[in-house]
């Protein structure tokens, strides 16, 4: 018998060497294990990459929206504005001013709020009306809307077409009255409001659907005379 006992393997050394004569069975040498681990650790972090590249670009494109969409959103209660105030349809409202502003990213609808492309007279001294034409400025894009609705209803169709929501009498009635110049215009709109299903906000208040006329008798009955 020994003098001394041997002192036990902490539980950690002893798990090693058991894994290290567990290898030796399997012949797989030491070094060729720890390229597989680290491959494994590198494969485990480029899933992790992955997953959350794919989470990122998911959550980016949910953010952002359609263009046409978001602006249809965001703009969609000043439509409807117009069509209480004016009887003008908001898919027409909406499809021309999507058209006009690019679907609010243009230019002249950012920094003018000039949705519609509207252009105004302003004071010049370099002709000789001292006038010159330009685009509009407005102070917000309500008072852009409501321009456009105010500008229409003094127009000569708008008495003839004032609450019908057929859109394209409206667009045959404006591109006559040269309200644009492209022979593709009224398309262009037409196609705008039946992609994004823009009629859906054409409903008229019951206070303004127009009321037809009574109809009377026009048959005269002469007196002492037996129909």
């Amino acid at each position: 018998m020994p003098l001394f006992r041997q002192k036990p393997i902490p539980g950690f050394v002893n798990g090693t060497v058991w894994l290290i004569r567990e290898m030796n069975k399997l012949s797989i040498p030491l070094v060729e294990f720890n390229e597989i681990a680290y491959f494994r650790c590198r494969l485990k972090r480029f899933m992790r990459f992955l997953l959350v590249f794919f989470l990122s670009v998911l959550a980016f494109s949910l953010q952002a929206q359609n263009p046409v969409e978001a602006y249809v959103n965001k703009y969609d209660s000043l439509a409807l504005e117009v069509l209480y105030t004016y009887g003008i349809p908001a898919s027409l409202v909406l499809g021309i001013a999507l058209q006009e502003s690019g679907g609010g990213t243009s230019k002249l609808c950012v920094t003018k709020h000039n949705h519609f492309g509207v252009k105004g007279h302003v004071k010049s001294s370099k002709t000789k009306s001292g006038f010159i034409t330009t685009y509009r400025s407005f102070e917000s894009d309500e008072a852009a809307y409501l321009h456009f609705g105010k500008m229409v209803s003094e127009k000569k169709y708008y008495p003839g077409l004032r609450c019908n929501m057929d859109y394209m009498k409206w667009l045959k009635a404006m591109k006559s009255a040269k309200y644009a110049s492209s022979s593709t215009w009224v398309s262009r709109i037409d196609n705008m409001i039946r992609k994004y299903d823009l009629t859906r906000f054409d409903t008229l208040p019951t206070e303004l659907i127009p009321v037809a006329p009574a109809v009377t008798d026009s048959i005269l009955v002469r007196e002492g005379h037996n129909p």
